[in-house]
C-alpha cells in the first residue's frame, strides 16, 4: 500500500513538468497558463515580447508582465535586465542551459550578446570582443569562470560565438566531462587508390567478353569540408577528389591478339555523412563515412589494337579508339578512418575506403571499384 501511495505522489509530482515539456506556456508573475498557443516571432521579436494567440487576435505581453515563457519544443525565454549601452532594458534572454552554470542569449535589432548567470544570479555579459578592452573576449570570460574544470582548457580552441558551441560548452562545464564540440573543418586526402575495370557481360568489344582487366594502382588527391550536424558526432563530408588511371590489357590464343591502353583523368565529387564516435580519449577518434559519389572523366582515351594471326604471316587487322567507358558514373563509397588530434583544430587523418561507379546511362559500358588508402590534414 505504501508503495502505491508513493507512486501516486510521483507521477502527481512530476505530471506538471510533462505538461510543461509538452506544450506552450507563459508566467505573468501571478499565475501560469499552460497549454495556450504561442507566436515565435524570431529572434528579435521573442526578446521584446511574449505573444499570445487568442481566438480573434495575437495579445502581446512585456518582459514587465510575463516573467517567463517557453515554446512546446523547448525553449524558454526569461524577463532580465541588462545593460544596452548608457541604460538598463528588461528584456526576454533566451535560456540556452538551465541546470548549474547557466547561459542565455539576447538578440536584438542591432545587438546580439551572451550572458552566464552563476548561482549569486548575477548576469556575466559574454560579449564576442569587450568594446573597452579588445584584448578580452568571449573566450578568456569563459576560461576565467570554468577554472574548476581542466579537462576544458583544450577545447575553448574549438568554439566558436554562436549558440550550439557555447551551450555545449557550458554542460560540459556543469558536468566536468569530455563532450562532442561539433565546428566546421576545411583540409586535404592525399593517398594511393586501386581501380579494378568492372567489365559487363554485353561489352561492346568481344574479345573483353569473359576477361579481366588488370587493375591499376595510382596517387589521388581531394579538398574537404566537414559541417557538423547536431553534437552526436554527425556532420556532412563534401569532397573533391582527383585521380588519374592507366590501364593495359592484352590477350592472345591461336588465332587473334588484342592489346588496349586507356589513360583517365577523373574528378569524383563524394558526399557522405561522417558519424565520429566519443572515445575516452579526445586524442583519438575513431569514426565511420557512408555516402555518394558523382564523377565526370575529363580525359577518357582507349587505344585498341587487334591483330589477326594467318598461318602464312602476321596480318594487322585494326587500329582503333575504343568508346567503352562514358564520361560520367554515379556510385557509393563507405569508408573507415582514424581522426588524431594534432593541435587545437587541427586534426590527423588515416582513412580506408571502399567504393564502386556505374555507367549508369549506359550498361556496356565499364564500371569501376575502387579502394583507398588515405591521410590527410584539416584546419
Amino acid at each position: 500500500m505504501k508503495q502505491t501511495l508513493l507512486s501516486l505522489l510521483l507521477l502527481f509530482g512530476l505530471l506538471p513538468f510533462g505538461v510543461y515539456a509538452q506544450t506552450d506556456y507563459y508566467d505573468t508573475y501571478t499565475s501560469i497558463h499552460y497549454g495556450s498557443k504561442l507566436k515565435d516571432g524570431g529572434s528579435n521579436e521573442n526578446a521584446r515580447f511574449c505573444q499570445v494567440k487568442t481566438e480573434s487576435n495575437i495579445v502581446r505581453y512585456s518582459p514587465y508582465e510575463v516573467k517567463e515563457y517557453g515554446f512546446s519544443d523547448g525553449r524558454v525565454y526569461q524577463a532580465r535586465d541588462i545593460q544596452v549601452g548608457d541604460s538598463v532594458r528588461r528584456v526576454f534572454l533566451e535560456r540556452l542551459v538551465t541546470n548549474g552554470l547557466r547561459l542565455y542569449f539576447y538578440q536584438g535589432s542591432h545587438y546580439r550578446i551572451f550572458y552566464l548567470e552563476k548561482d549569486s544570479g548575477h548576469l556575466i555579459p559574454l560579449p564576442k570582443r569587450d568594446n573597452q578592452d579588445r584584448e578580452i573576449n568571449y573566450k578568456e570570460i569563459l576560461s576565467n569562470n570554468t577554472r574548476e574544470c581542466d579537462i576544458l582548457k583544450e577545447y575553448l580552441y574549438l568554439i566558436n560565438y554562436h549558440a550550439r558551441p557555447l551551450t555545449t560548452y557550458v554542460e560540459a562545464y556543469n558536468t566536468c566531462e569530455a563532450k562532442e564540440f561539433p565546428y566546421f573543418k576545411y583540409g586535404f586526402m592525399v593517398g594511393y587508390v586501386n581501380t579494378r575495370l568492372l567489365i559487363p557481360s554485353n561489352v561492346a568489344l568481344e574479345f573483353l567478353k569473359d576477361s579481366e582487366i588488370k587493375a591499376d594502382g595510382s596517387f589521388t588527391f581531394s579538398l574537404f569540408t566537414d559541417f557538423p550536424i547536431g553534437k552526436k558526432g554527425l556532420s556532412v563530408h563534401p569532397e573533391i577528389q582527383y585521380t588519374r588511371n592507366n590501364f593495359d590489357y592484352y590477350r592472345i590464343n591461336s588465332l587473334h591478339e588484342a592489346m588496349m591502353a586507356i589513360n583517365t583523368s577523373c574528378i569524383t565529387l563524394p558526399l557522405m555523412a561522417r558519424y565520429t564516435m566519443l572515445a575516452s580519449s579526445a586524442k583519438f577518434r575513431p569514426y565511420l563515412n557512408a555516402g555518394g559519389t558523382f564523377s565526370w572523366l575529363i580525359k577518357n582515351e582507349t587505344t585498341v589494337l587487334e591483330t589477326a594471326l594467318i598461318d602464312q604471316g602476321v596480318v594487322i587487322e585494326k587500329y582503333s579508339q575504343a568508346d567503352i567507358m562514358t564520361r560520367q558514373y554515379f556510385g557509393y563509397i563507405t569508408g573507415i578512418g582514424l581522426q588524431m588530434k594534432f593541435r587545437h583544430r587541427i586534426n590527423l587523418y588515416a582513412e580506408l575506403r571502399y567504393g564502386n561507379s556505374y555507367a549508369v546511362t549506359n550498361n556496356s559500358f565499364l564500371n569501376k571499384g575502387e579502394f583507398y588508402v588515405l591521410t590527410g590534414l584539416n584546419f
